[in-house]
């Protein structure tokens, strides 16, 4: 066996040498794969782009007084896109006068000239209005004894809940809200109904709602046989 030739000392340092120029090119290439994993983190998890609602002037450029071009300027950085409500929804005017003294000019006191009304719409929110409805029913008696002294009263209109202290809008109200908007029956006689005062059971309630499904009862078996006769049907879990 041979015996290992021992390097010089020339020899260890060009080794030393090439060893450190490789140390550089690897940093070098791990550099430059950080910067690409940042950038491609940036582009799958970060914001696209971030745009001012509004850019600063330079000194240099001047400012139109064209009230044109200012609205095409709202325009183009996204100012005056509101959209009208739907027509559809009720209206309530209020308005809104000037004070006198706001109505003729300051120095020589002669009145303003009318030009019409500015017309600003908001959006209101009535989340629950009760009202109490009167019946005030007609009562006769005759003035002859032909009948005897029999007193006639005018017929209640006809609701879907007989003796009841509410209206079918009423009971419809709740179980729109019950079904649809799943908030529970007692949770609406809780808040809603306590909170204006109002003191109704939930037991009636929930009778009332009985009384309803009862009378929907021929509907929704109706319903059900459509459902069956049709060619698909879809459903979820």
């Amino acid at each position: 066996m041979e015996d290992q030739r021992t390097p010089t000392y020339e020899e260890l340092l060009e080794e030393i040498a090439v060893l450190k120029q490789r140390d550089a090119e690897n940093d070098a290439i791990i550099a430059d794969l950080k910067a690409q994993v940042e950038k491609l983190t940036k582009m799958l998890f970060g914001k696209k782009s971030e745009k001012t609602k509004k850019s600063k002037k330079s000194d240099g450029e001047k400012v139109s007084n064209d009230p044109t071009e200012t609205q095409n300027s709202k325009k183009k950085h996204g100012g005056g896109g509101r959209k009208p409500f739907p027509p559809n929804i009720p209206r309530r005017d209020v308005h809104v006068s000037l004070h006198p003294d706001e109505c003729r000019c300051a120095s020589c006191g002669k009145d303003y000239v009318p030009m019409g009304v500015e017309i600003t719409e908001v959006m209101n929110y009535i989340p629950m209005v009760l009202e109490v409805i009167r019946f005030i029913r007609q009562r006769m008696k005759p003035d002859c004894d032909c009948f005897g002294n029999k007193i006639i009263i005018a017929e209640m209109p006809i609701r879907n809940i007989d003796h009841g202290s509410v209206t079918t809008e009423f009971v419809a109200a709740v179980l729109v809200n019950r079904y649809c908007d799943h908030l529970p029956i007692h949770r609406q006689v809780g808040r809603l109904l306590k909170s204006a005062k109002v003191e109704i059971a939930e037991s009636s309630v929930c009778h009332w709602r009985d009384q309803i499904a009862d009378q929907l009862e021929g509907l929704a078996g109706l319903m059900k046989s459509e459902i069956k006769e049709s060619y698909c049907i879809n459903t979820d879990a």
